[in-house]
């Protein structure tokens, strides 16, 4: 990706969102969710908790990028934990209609997502560079 933006949002530790885009592609943008399961949370209530906490996130990643078309997300919980498990969301936001948008807006409000952000540039080349051959 050239020029892709990184946007890092973190609420209490417990959730981590990280919404990734390029300029080279601007319809399309990512959002990576790490989710942890509350201290004896059965963990099927925890999976389809999180799927739907993916998804809303998704939607209003459209709010930050009204130009992504396509929104995919994922799902895991963090590193710290021993088994782990994804959750994979593909959104297609080209029929974006205005209750969409009122959704988007009200979930954002309604669970403070993606409302903090640290935009970050960064350019990731596709290979590494080598040392230049002398003779």
């Amino acid at each position: 990706m050239k020029n892709p933006r990184l946007l890092k949002y973190n609420i209490n530790n417990s959730i981590i969102g990280r919404l990734i885009y390029s300029s080279k592609f601007p319809d399309r943008a990512h959002l990576f969710l790490v989710c942890d399961p509350s201290d004896g949370q059965d963990y099927q209530e925890y999976r389809r908790k999180r799927a739907a906490l993916l998804i809303a996130y998704c939607k209003v990643a459209k709010l930050l990028r009204p130009s992504a078309n396509y929104i995919v997300g994922i799902a895991t919980e963090s590193l710290r934990k021993e088994e782990t498990s994804f959750e994979l969301v593909a959104l297609d936001t080209r029929e974006w209609t205005s209750e969409r948008q009122e959704e988007a807006v009200r979930l954002q409000k309604q669970y403070s997502l993606l409302l903090e952000s640290e935009i970050t540039k960064k350019t990731e080349r596709r290979y590494p560079e080598w040392p230049k051959a002398t003779d």
